[in-house]
């Protein structure tokens, strides 16, 4: 037992990370993040809701430790955005960058400043290609995906949230 500079007295107690990691998840512990997304009517319940869950299943395999399919789930989420805004059959099966290029120009065009939305775009194609990284290597396909870390799955899953918050604000 020691004394505190305030003449308390505490003791030192040291607890294995195995116990203390499997107390966090006995009483559901979690980072908690408050956010308000308000997509409009006009956008349709059941996109909004398939980005939802999206999410969760991020969430929730982010909890589980599997970094790698929680990153997927947040790709989804990405590779979703063009299609809240009606996209032409010939994009149906065109790139990524096409599509979140023809949904900013557009549709959000409209909406919001010229530089935003170039802003937006750039940083929406740039974590989708980060994110890609995780599910397959696209310059090489042969090439095994890399192995995400908690703190790759960290970032994109908050940069996918702050993305959907983002975007329920402005259309």
């Amino acid at each position: 037992m020691s004394t505190n500079k305030r003449g308390r007295e505490f003791f030192d107690l040291i607890i294995p990370q195995s116990v203390w990691i499997d107390f966090i998840n006995r009483v559901n512990y979690q980072k908690i993040r408050v956010m308000e997304i308000n997509f409009p009517e006009h956008i349709g319940v059941k996109k909004v809701d398939k980005l939802f869950s999206y999410l969760k299943t991020a969430k929730d395999y982010y909890i589980k430790g599997d970094y790698n399919k929680s990153i997927e789930e947040c790709r989804r989420v990405i590779e979703d955005v063009p299609k809240l805004h009606k996209l032409p059959r010939n994009l149906s099966s065109a790139y990524f960058s096409q599509k979140i290029n023809f949904f900013i120009s557009d549709f959000l065009i409209k909406k919001v400043d010229s530089r935003i939305t170039d802003h937006l775009k750039s940083t929406t194609i740039q974590l989708w290609r980060f994110s890609s990284q995780f599910h397959h290597n696209p310059n090489q396909p042969t090439i095994i995906p890399i192995v995400a870390k908690r703190s790759d799955a960290e970032y994109i899953i908050n940069q996918t949230i702050d993305l959907a918050v983002y975007l329920s604000k402005i259309i």
